[in-house]
């Protein structure tokens, strides 16, 4: 196979600023077992689905694109769709936003290098598995017929040295952190915590989504990919994704919440807010249901989320309905009060204006968004970077974004997990930092 599919990668031809593919059918097997087996230090990510309809690992890009901030009148998600070839449907970028790109915390640039700005790249080798099959591709792409020569030469490098030897021992790693941080530390969080209910007393501010960070140091360098191998069996339904693109940093996490999927004109995004713990048995789950169904600060919370995409929505759309309206989305360690949302696009509107308008959402802003983004600001000692926002992929007539919380960012001997609590009125510091705690928990169950 791989003789042939070097032969066809030696074949492609330069046809102006199109990316061009070959692709090759194989039999099923574990995409992330086969990334984490790729031990050169190339741009490695992985992507699965919520609905586990999609999944892709990727080593190296063909094609890389950096912005600083969406507008209403942008068009860098169809500035992507130009390179992509009407030849090859599957053909997609993948990357992420940041969560604020105005940000201006200078001493987490170090910490977040390589995920301060907008960066979506084209894969130059993948593995995915859909309803389609099975397939391994190479994806090549250059602005001039040198570029796209320098490409197929790296690619036939790459091609030589990824490993496909998959019945190898596998090692299991034991990860045990020796020392835990929390910025903000409880006293400070309840804190920040007051200074928003007293800002919600004081101003149009309804709601505002704090985050906590927590950094946790280990002897040995963190794998990435491992961590998030023994997530896929913990954290349930989720989307499930890591982004390398330096070899000793890796953003991974197992979020729960879709942003939202595009297909043609057809939208479906969610709202999920409102939260409890899991219930150690039968009896106490039920319980817990039954007090997050009827908790009216839940449920005002809840509705903030869904009122506020409604509204934001509602002017750019044909038809727009709510299915399951506060239901429940159960996971291992959590439970959410949850909202389906479907609806028709008009004409023309652009994936960089649903973007502006959907992020943040009030699930990790808050309500109104400006007024939440500036106490994110005032109170947060450590700038988010890619946690609680966009990540996904793009292709020529397909979107789909999840919201990047539950997630962690791995250096080298250092693991920095991120969570947020929203809080209003009714708020307790303890109960939201509590919940801060459970959200994590599925990471703290590897570290200790």
């Amino acid at each position: 196979m791989l003789t042939v599919f070097k032969q066809e990668i030696e074949a492609l031809q330069y046809r102006g600023k199109k990316a061009e593919r070959v692709e090759y059918k194989l039999p099923r097997f574990d995409i992330l077992y086969w990334l984490k087996k790729q031990s050169n230090t190339w741009t490695k990510i992985y992507w699965k689905n919520r609905d586990d309809s999609f999944c892709l690992g990727a080593v190296g890009f063909s094609d890389e694109v950096c912005f600083d901030e969406l507008t209403n009148k942008g068009n860098h998600l169809g500035f992507l769709r130009e390179r992509l070839n009407e030849k090859y449907p599957h053909q997609r970028y993948i990357g992420g936003l940041p969560f604020d790109e105005k940000a201006t915390k200078e001493k987490d640039f170090e910490l977040w290098q390589g995920f301060l700005k907008a960066r979506f790249v084209l894969p130059m080798f993948e593995l995915t598995d859909s309803s389609r099959g099975f397939y391994f591709a190479c994806n090549l792409w250059g602005k001039t017929l040198s570029s796209f020569e320098n490409k197929k030469s790296e690619a036939l490098t790459i091609l030589s040295k990824i490993e496909w030897d998959l019945e190898a021992e596998q090692h299991e790693s034991q990860e045990k952190y020796y020392q835990r941080f929390d910025y903000p530390e409880s006293t400070e969080w309840c804190k920040n915590v007051q200074f928003a209910i007293n800002k919600m007393s004081k101003s149009p501010l309804k709601k505002v989504v704090l985050a906590r960070c927590s950094k946790f140091l280990f002897e040995k360098k963190i794998p990435g990919f491992d961590i998030l191998d023994k997530l896929r069996a913990k954290a349930g339904t989720s989307y499930f994704f890591a982004f390398q693109f330096e070899e000793n940093a890796v953003f991974l996490g197992a979020s729960p919440e879709r942003l939202y999927k595009r297909q043609g004109r057809s939208l479906e995004t969610e709202a999920l807010a409102g939260t409890r713990a899991r219930g150690e048995t039968k009896e106490e789950d039920s319980s817990l249901s039954r007090d997050l169904l009827n908790s009216s600060k839940d449920m005002k919370e809840h509705n903030y989320v869904l009122d506020h995409l409604l509204k934001v929505l509602s002017p750019f759309t044909d038809s727009l309905d709510v299915y399951e309206k506060m239901g429940l989305m159960k996971l291992p360690y959590s439970q959410h009060l949850f909202s389906k949302i479907k609806g028709i696009l008009q004409e023309k509107v652009s994936d960089d204006q649903l973007l502006q308008m959907l992020h943040p959402t009030p699930a990790v802003g808050g309500i109104p968004t400006d007024l939440a983004i500036e106490t994110i600001n005032q109170c947060e000692e450590r700038q988010r970077g890619w946690y609680s926002a966009p990540v996904g992929w793009v292709s020529l007539d397909q979107v789909e974004f999840s919201v990047a919380i539950r997630s962690a960012l791995v250096k080298n001997k250092e693991a920095y997990l991120f969570s947020g609590g929203g809080v209003l009125k009714e708020s307790s510091s303890k109960e939201e930092w509590d919940e801060i705690e459970n959200k994590i928990s599925h990471f703290l169950n590897l570290f200790s």
